[in-house]
């Protein structure tokens, strides 16, 4: 019994088979020897246990931190490549914006042109009226119809090229 309460299960218990009161004592310190025995490999089966699970958990751990560093990769990969393409579009922009620029300067430039052609044509216009009305004398150029232009008998051009035409000989008009 000593043995057996120091920790030593290998022990044997004798005098189980007696049939007495020592046999009845011996069958009890069996029965403590079994307990311990049960119990023992109970807390060898929990320490295992216990083991399993925090490698489990470690293992879950380092599954976990894997997965969040490739997430995380994969997250900054997209943001560079949305990055690159965002500054391509920049530059397309700018790019546009600058021929924008340089078209809007080209049609003012010649907005402003166009413009002054058409101030010196009014002008040039004005002077020419205002020179054909003074180097004619009073009541030049209007004709006995009371036309101005035209002077009394004068033919329209109309009229005059329908006259040659029919002055002309049959061979002349079917040539041409």
């Amino acid at each position: 019994m000593n043995d057996l309460a120091s920790g030593n299960l290998a022990v044997e218990v004798p005098g189980v088979g007696r049939g007495d009161e020592v046999g009845e004592m011996a069958k009890a310190v069996e029965i403590f020897k079994s307990n311990a025995v049960a119990r023992q490999s109970l807390e060898i089966e929990q320490r295992a246990a216990e083991t399993r699970a925090v490698a489990s958990r470690k293992s879950d751990m380092n599954k976990m931190a894997d997965d969040f560093e490739a997430a995380v990769g994969r997250i900054v990969e997209t943001v560079s490549s949305a990055s690159g393409q965002l500054e391509v579009s920049a530059g397309t922009l700018t790019a546009t914006a600058e021929r924008a620029q340089e078209l809007t300067t080209t049609v003012a430039a010649a907005s402003e042109e166009a413009s002054t052609n058409v101030q010196s044509v009014a002008s040039a216009t004005e002077e020419m009226a205002s020179s054909g009305q003074r180097d004619q004398p009073p009541g030049a150029g209007i004709g006995a119809d009371g036309q101005r232009g035209r002077r009394s008998g004068a033919r329209s051009p109309t009229t005059a090229s329908a006259n040659c035409r029919r002055r002309q000989p049959a061979s002349a008009t079917s040539s041409n």
